[in-house]
């Protein structure tokens, strides 16, 4: 009798844990499901955070520019146009790589520090590095220097400004300029014509700076019209 109470209670002892395992097993399968459902929602509201914060970002970007070119006046985007164009159009005729670009901002004629920011911030597009000449003009990191402290090229990175030579609202004589050493540079020189809202720059003339043999030479090269000929250039080199 005694082995058939002992035998008894073993059994309900044995089914008792196993009902306790069952139970722990249905609540460690809840808690997962809610965990997974936690992280889920998780995930989801982080992406939504992301995408407001973009959206936010380029909405502030888009006021931040209607709001300068609201401040600018009519000739000051006017000038913006033809001194981004023209230093654009030297740019891409030499330059010393876009590793980073400074521009000359004393050069440029007629616009107050907000334009003149404005015209860095279209260089953008080509360089992510775009600068105040002023604010890295004794950087080693961007120009090699001789002896004498002066500068001798760029390292990988472009000097850009202009001269101005005459300009009208509608008209101007103006030349660019891309420097990347002492006998590397190009200067094209326009005659720019403003019209139906824009900039159409006709080359004057080109001059060039470069070593050979160990020697600086600049070129002038110049376009002129002849009777019975569309074009000439005349080459014109100086020690």
């Amino acid at each position: 009798m005694k082995k058939i109470l002992i035998i008894a209670i073993i059994i309900i002892n044995i089914i008792t844990l196993a009902a306790g395992c069952s139970s722990q097993g249905k609540i460690f399968n809840n808690n997962s499901e809610n965990n997974k459902s936690e992280e889920i929602t998780y995930e989801s509201s982080q992406n939504t955070t992301s995408e407001t914060e973009g959206s936010i970002n380029n909405e502030i970007d888009t006021e931040i520019k209607n709001e300068t070119n609201d401040e600018l006046s009519e000739e000051e985007r006017q000038r913006i146009d033809l001194y981004v164009s023209v230093m654009k159009a030297a740019f891409k005729k030499e330059n010393g790589g876009n590793g980073f670009i400074a521009v000359k901002l004393d050069t440029l004629e007629g616009l107050n520090d907000l334009a003149k920011e404005e015209v860095l911030n279209e260089f953008k597009i080509l360089s992510a590095n775009v600068f105040d000449y002023e604010d890295i003009k004794d950087d080693d990191t961007k120009f090699s220097f001789d002896n004498e402290g002066r500068k001798t090229r760029t390292l990988n990175g472009t000097l850009l400004w202009i001269d101005l030579e005459e300009y009208n609202e509608n008209k101007a004589v103006i030349t660019g300029v891309s420097w990347f050493s002492n006998t590397g540079a190009v200067f094209p020189k326009y005659e720019a014509i403003y019209k139906n809202g824009k900039w159409t720059l006709n080359l004057i003339s080109m001059a060039i700076s470069w070593a050979q043999h160990g020697n600086s030479l600049n070129m002038t090269i110049t376009k002129k019209k002849r009777l019975n000929q569309s074009q000439q250039i005349d080459l014109l080199i100086k020690d």
